[in-house]
Formats: structure tokens, sequence, C-alpha cells
């Protein structure tokens, strides 16, 4: 991935720009579909809900973190960022089933940085947030014998990856927010196990992909990225701020030595 290239100055000004120009790309795809609900009690920060046995106003669960810091990284990277972009295949596709293909998935990140070079220019992320990380080569097991993997299909965790109709309903989401039909579709993941080439090469997934290049980012490579660019100005972020705050307890990453 390339430098920032046309955002410049303070994290908050490049939030303010990624999130004008996020909306901007969905007005232009005349989307009916929205990527975030409109505000309601259900949905606020603070909610009244089940704590403890008792009725009370609690914190809800956050967002994944993971999906966070993936923002946070791209954002540094120079790119604007739509998130939860949800898509299915569609109904006239001859393959459609209305029981398997009723409930939409979602693209977890959709980034773009019209600075990039053609194919890096719009990123498409998958989030796996597995505590014990990703093994290419068991998930490549599973979902080509299609194995039960707590109480689901593998493939249903990599649709676009495995089901046609998924994949194409895949490409004209992408398509339709970017406009761009060659880019990256990348995999973030807490810790990567084996190598990752088995699946960034793996010919079911490029084709798939309709040719598209496939790209694995680890949590630790998201990190040492983003770390070194933080100053002590206030970051606009949750995820900038914690970095900001472990630096300052002296708790910094250490690069992995080759």
């Amino acid at each position: 991935m390339g430098k920032p290239c046309g955002v410049t100055g303070s994290s908050s000004l490049r939030r303010e720009r990624h999130s004008s120009i996020g909306r901007h790309i969905e007005d232009a795809a005349q989307s009916p579909e929205r990527s975030h609900p409109l505000p309601t009690r259900e949905n606020t920060l603070v909610s009244e809900t089940l704590c403890d046995g008792k009725w009370g106003m609690c914190m809800p669960q956050k967002e994944d973190i993971l999906e966070q810091i993936v923002e946070e990284y791209l954002i540094h990277q120079g790119y604007f960022v739509q998130r939860n972009i949800k898509y299915r295949p569609d109904r006239h596709d001859p393959e459609y089933q209305s029981k398997k293909d009723s409930v939409h998935s979602d693209i977890d990140v959709l980034a773009f940085n019209p600075c990039e070079a053609p194919g890096s220019q719009v990123l498409a992320f998958n989030i796996k947030s597995y505590q014990n990380g990703f093994d290419f080569k068991a998930v490549i097991d599973q979902i080509e014998s299609n194995k039960v993997v707590r109480g689901r299909e593998a493939i249903l965790g990599f649709r676009e990856l495995c089901i046609p109709r998924w994949s194409r309903a895949f490409l004209n989401a992408v398509h339709l927010r970017t406009k761009v039909d060659k880019f990256t579709y990348v995999l973030a993941v807490t810790s990567p196990k084996g190598d990752r080439s088995a699946w960034t090469n793996h010919r079911r997934f490029i084709e798939a992909l309709n040719g598209n290049r496939l790209q694995v980012v680890s949590l630790r490579e998201m990190i040492e990225a983003i770390e070194p660019q933080l100053t002590t100005t206030l970051a606009a972020t949750d995820i900038g701020r914690t970095l900001q705050l472990f630096r300052a307890a002296g708790l910094r990453p250490q690069r992995e030595k080759k």
C-alpha cells in the first residue's frame, strides 16, 4: 500500500474528509441502502438493558475492535473508508435461492484511494478476529470439505469466495460503491498461521473474484504501521487514543526480526 496522497493535516480533518467522500461515493452509486442506521434508542451509545441481572443504563457491546483498527490503518494510508456494506444475490440471478439468500452479508470495510495504482485504489476487507489465529491451510481444508465449524458451514464465512451467486453479488457491490472493477480483496486477521500464499494464490478464490488480487494483513502489521505516525496531538479515534496511551506508558510494538 502506498503513502497517503491528497489526505493531509490532522486525523480529525482526514476523518471528516473521508466521511464526506464516502457519502459522495454512496450518492454516486444511487444506492437506496445506507451503511449505518439512523440513531434510535436501540442503537445509541447508552441504552437500557439487562446488566448483572438488573435493568439499568449500560454500555452495549462495542463494534468489532479489529474492524476499527483496520479503519484506523487505512486512514493513515490515505484511504477513504466505508464499513459494513450490505449485499446479497440478485433475486433475478438464475441460481438465487430465497431460503438461503434472503439475508444480507456485508463487506466489512471498503476503502478507496484515488491516488493509488489500479488494483490498489479499492480494497475490500473480510475481517476475522479469531483469537487463536488464522490457519490458512486448516481453513481452506474446512472450506473445501464444507466442514461444519462452530455450528456453521465453513463456506458461509467466505460466501463471496465459495458460492458463485454470492461472488457475483460481491463484485457488483464493490462496483456500485466505487465504479471500479479492479480491486484487492484483503483478509485481515489477528495472527496469520502458515504460508499466506496458500490463501492468496488459491485458484478457487481468484476465479471467484474474477481474477482480482488477494492479500493478507495481520493485526501486528497494522499496529506497526499506525503507531509511528501518532503524535502527542489528541487522536480523533478511540483506537488512536488508545495507542497514544500505550505509548505514554512505554508500551510500544516491537517489530519482529526478519
